[in-house]
């Protein structure tokens, strides 16, 4: 069996091998022909340059577009044999729109022919010229199916999955864009081809909506420019440096959108700038502008991004002007976790297994409005842009009132909705640093600031505040500031505080020479708990609070202060107060409150509490003052105060009253309790009280209780003084030039009239009792008194006299004269009324009553020499008459006093008399009866004188001379006294007994009275 098989098989070998090379030798015949045909194909490509595109290849694309809802119809399609392919006049349609949304003049693509033969057409380069993007009727803003995009220019190469673009060109407006690099052409898993479309379309109708909205804001921009430099990233399909410009831009506030209108004019109205209605409104405009972002076509994971702009000049309406302003962003990329959020919706195109109309309908509602991002938040539908941080710098900003250089702003939102912003700048070339730590979404903020204030920013401040404020401080170098500014939600302003250090200023009218203050703002009180400042020697601290609504405040200052420095803060009203202060000593300690309005001087109130060492008031020096003050315009109250000389003290209170309407002196009150000199003091009371002391002088100084009121010419009844005071004096004193002391009385002013009541003194060991009337108008000074002087020193009181007259004549004081020392032991008792010019004491009249007792007023020896011998030998001493008693009244008339009923008595004998004294020539004209032995108390005696009184006529005597030296003599001689013994004639011819032959008055000071007849002759009479 195997055997056969075997001689079988070479036969069944050969049928195969036959069969083989007949199939062999087909198949070449086959390969012949393909070769043959392709060569005659290529013959005949080779002599054609294009073809039309086959309808096959064009039914196959409509198709394919079809099933992915786009439609494509173009004027004419031809391809050559390098698998070059042109296309022109390309029209592309959404299934759910009529308009076209792509328009292509010319499409040239490169594909390769053998794999277009098996049906796997990918192109391999693609060139678009006269491309233009459409937005539908339906959704365009204007009703037309408009270009969006023109004149699209393309050359794009494609090596697999990586897109290159040589070029790429576009237009939007008078906005130009142009694309160069390549990219990674995204794997989208999971979603078909047609799925895939819808979603371009989808995303392409959002942006074209986007682009068409803001198309027409676009003319506003001087050739603007987008250019992207793309880089292709295999996770992120591209890396793309973007890079925005414009030439210039120039637009009218009305035109911009209305946030940027209200912000414009916020600036525009700290520039100062107010546009006129009747002109046409100013552009705004900036000169060239760049921009640069670095972001990933699709993030992959988070990133740091970096946008930089860049602007040279910006021009505002009202001069306000920008230079070179940088502005860096760094931008964490982030993918959205949700991307159908889109601000637009417009994932609502398009929706997969939806009729188109109910789609368009979809479309052309009004999406529903987003959620407002977060601040910083730049998002997109595809991923957010959160600024980590930024920068801004500007070169320069000017306005007509503010200038700001070097201008450096960083801002960082470290955690959201936390943002810091840093800025440094230099406003009106001093440094300016704030600091903001804000809440951006609920709007609470803290502001710090630390600048260096000048005079050009003070001025701009005092600007906004109105005229009230011009002038309020002038430093002279910037003052550095520091604060801390709060905002609450919504960023209303809350309140700020801070510090201020000043060196030398010129604040509100006043000079000083630096200044601290701690400060806070908060509901519109302006207060400085804790200030300070010096002004020369002058320093204080305290506390300072104005309402700036109201223009109301306060300041609590204690230090060392000169009243008049601060008299800018208070008025014209303050100087003139201390007109009649003055403090050459250190500069007076002192508590200050003082409260009033900025805007209304007149509601000023002042509490003061002052200490002054070595004032000068009203020209009066003192070693210190301390008082409590109460002063507003026009009127001071001197609650308390009290005076110090030496170590005597004054206190007690005063008030001023000025009339500021008329600008006249009203009324001045004072009381007082004082043991100063009152002559020292006097002048701070009035002329009246100067007037009332002038005649008085004092060894020591006597305690003085004083009130009154002094009315000015404002006064209801015009100028009036009344003044009452009373004065107790120890020690030595005058009054007039008149020796006095221990003098006290109580006096009473009514303007030119003075009272002195109770008036007590001592005069010559005396008391002396009585009271004045003094009138001190010009032409008068009258003064008229009734005085008592009891059991006062005779001697001590003539010398006291003589003393009075020398010192009134300017004449040297005289000595103590014989008399004086004769009469030393005697008392004086005296009452005198009189009155005249104080100034003349001629000119007195009045009258007087005077006893004298236990002085050895004269001595009568009536046998001469021998009446002494027989007295010093005690015998018959009876002969020797002594006269120690005397009582006498007078009128005083100017020169003369006037005496009469003088009786002169002794222990033996009695002497009446009567005559004058001449003051001016300190003469005496007397005439005496002696009548010897009329007081004796032996009956010897008593006998003789009643035996002689027949002869007491014939022993009539005279006394002339002076005190010093007396000359008696007989008024009669021999004849008259033979005729006064018979009584046959010869009697006196005058009443009081004087003799008729009148003996002449002297006529002055200098005039010497007549000799005495029969002086030698009657030696024994002294």
């Amino acid at each position: 069996m195997t055997a056969a098989k075997n001689k079988k098989s070479p036969f069944a070998w050969r049928v195969c091998k036959t069969c083989a090379d007949g199939c062999c030798t087909l198949l070449t015949w086959i390969v012949c022909a393909i070769l043959t045909l392709l060569l005659i194909l290529q013959i005949r490509l080779a002599t054609m340059e294009e073809i039309a595109l086959p309808e096959e290849a064009v039914r196959e694309l409509q198709t394919r577009l079809a099933a992915h809802g786009l439609s494509a119809a173009f004027d004419s399609a031809r391809i050559d044999l390098r698998g070059n392919v042109l296309v022109r006049g390309i029209r592309v349609r959404a299934a759910a729109f009529d308009d076209p949304l792509l328009t292509i003049d010319a499409l040239q693509c490169r594909i390769n022919p053998i794999a277009a033969i098996l049906h796997r057409v990918a192109p391999e380069s693609i060139r678009v010229s006269g491309a233009s993007l459409h937005l539908p009727a339906m959704l365009s803003p204007t009703g037309a199916g408009d270009a969006i995009i023109h004149d699209i220019d393309a050359a794009i190469d494609l090596q697999g999955r990586v897109l290159s673009l040589d070029h790429l060109t576009a237009r939007v407006e008078n906005l130009t864009f142009s694309a160069s690099g390549g990219l990674m052409l995204p794997q989208v898993a999971g979603k078909t081809p047609g799925e895939k479309v819808r979603d371009i379309v989808s995303r392409y109708l959002e942006a074209a909506r986007r682009i068409a909205d803001a198309a027409g804001r676009l003319a506003i921009l001087d050739s603007p420019h987008i250019h992207l430099s793309l880089t292709p990233s295999r996770e992120e399909i591209a890396d793309i440096d973007a890079t925005f410009s414009i030439d210039g831009l120039s637009v009218t506030a009305d035109k911009l959108p209305p946030q940027f209108q209200a912000a414009l004019a916020r600036v525009q109205s700290l520039a100062g700038y107010k546009p006129d209605p009747a002109r046409p409104l100013p552009a705004l405009a900036f000169g060239p502008v760049s921009t640069r972002l670095q972001f990933p076509l699709k993030p992959a994971s988070p990133r740091q991004l970096d946008l930089r702009a860049h602007l040279e000049t910006l021009d505002i309406p009202g001069d306000i002007q920008v230079r070179n302003l940088h502005l860096d962003i760094p931008l964490q990329l982030a993918a959205r976790a949700d991307p159908k959020q889109s601000p637009l919706g417009a994932r609502a195109f398009l929706p997969a297994n939806q009729p188109p109309t109910d789609a368009v309908s979809q479309v052309s509602k009004s999406a529903p409005a987003a959620d407002p991002p977060p601040f910083w938040d730049l998002g997109s539908g595809l991923w957010d842009l959160r600024a980590e941080r930024a920068s801004l710098s500007i070169g320069a900003f000017f306005t007509p009132r503010l200038t700001v250089r070097d201008i450096i702003l960083r801002a960082s939102p470290h955690c959201r909705p936390r943002l810091d912003v840093a800025l440094a700048a230099r406003l009106f070339d001093e440094p300016l640093e704030l600091a903001l730590d804000a809440d951006a979404r609920a709007g609470d903020a803290t502001l710090r600031v630390d600048a260096r204030i000048g005079t050009p920013l003070i001025e701009l401040a005092e600007s906004f505040l109105g005229p009230g404020w011009a002038g309020v401080i002038r430093p002279e170098s910037p003052i550095p500031v520091g604060a801390a500014i709060t905002f609450a939600g919504g960023w209303k302003f809350s309140s700020a505080r801070g510090f201020l250090t000043s060196g030398p200023a010129v604040a509100d009218g006043v000079r000083v020479d630096s200044a601290y203050g701690e400060f806070e703002y908060e509901d519109g009180v302006l207060g400085f708990p804790r200030a300070a400042l010096t002004q020369g020697e002058s320093h204080a601290r305290g506390s300072v609070v104005i309402d700036t609504r109201s223009a109301d405040y306060r300041f609590l200052i204690a230090g060392a202060l000169r009243p008049p420095g601060i008299s800018g803060w208070l008025g014209d009203w303050w100087p003139e107060f201390w007109d009649d202060y003055e403090f050459p000593g250190p500069a007076p300690r002192a508590s200050v409150d003082v409260r009033g309005n900025f805007r209304n001087a007149a509601r000023t109130r002042v509490y003061l509490h002052v200490n002054a060492a070595r004032p000068v008031f009203k020209g009066v020096p003192f070693d210190n003052v301390r008082g409590l003050i109460y002063v507003r315009p026009g009127f001071c109250d001197t609650i308390e105060s009290t005076l110090t000389l030496g170590s005597g003290i004054a206190r007690g209170a005063f008030t001023y009253d000025y009339d500021l309407a008329r600008d006249a002196f009203r009324r001045a009150t004072f009381s007082y309790k004082s043991d100063l000199d009152p002559a020292h003091v006097a002048p701070i009371f009035g002329r009246a009280v100067v007037d009332a002391i002038a005649p008085l002088k004092f060894s020591s100084a006597p305690s003085l209780d004083i009130t009154g009121q002094i009315d000015g010419p404002a006064a209801p009844g015009g100028a009036h003084e009344k003044i009452d005071f009373t004065l107790r004096s120890l020690g030595d004193s005058a009054f007039l030039d008149f020796p006095l002391a221990n003098l006290s009385f109580a006096a009473r002013v009514r303007d030119d009239e003075i009272a002195l009541d109770d008036v007590s003194a001592i005069v010559a060991e005396g008391n002396l009792s009585g009271r004045a009337r003094v009138n001190t108008a010009p032409g008068k000074h009258f003064v008229s008194f009734d005085a008592n002087l009891d059991n006062a020193r005779l001697g001590l009181a003539i010398g006291t006299f003589e003393k009075f007259l020398a010192l009134k004549e300017g004449k040297p004081a005289p000595t103590v004269s014989k008399f004086q020392k004769k009469v030393a032991g005697g008392r004086l008792h005296a009452r005198v009324s009189a009155g005249g010019n104080y100034d003349d004491l001629l000119s007195f009249q009045g009258s007087g009553v005077t006893e004298i007792t236990d002085a050895d007023l004269a001595e009568v020896n009536l046998l001469g020499g021998l009446s002494a011998a027989l007295r010093n030998a005690g015998v018959f001493s009876f002969t020797s008459l002594q006269f120690t008693d005397a009582s006498s009244s007078y009128d005083i008339k100017g020169r003369e006093i006037a005496y009469k009923n003088i009786t002169i008595t002794g222990p033996q004998a009695r002497v009446t008399m009567n005559g004058s004294y001449y003051l001016d020539a300190k003469e005496m004209r007397m005439r005496a009866k002696l009548y010897p032995f009329r007081e004796s108390r032996n009956v010897i005696g008593a006998t003789v004188g009643f035996l002689l009184t027949p002869f007491s006529a014939a022993l009539e005597l005279r006394l002339d001379g002076t005190l010093e030296e007396p000359k008696w003599r007989f008024a009669y001689g021999p004849a008259s006294l033979a005729r006064a013994l018979s009584g046959t004639g010869g009697a006196p011819a005058s009443a009081n007994g004087q003799d008729a032959e009148k003996e002449k008055a002297p006529s002055g000071a200098n005039a010497a009275p007549p000799a005495p007849s029969g002086s030698r002759r009657h030696g024994p009479l002294r």
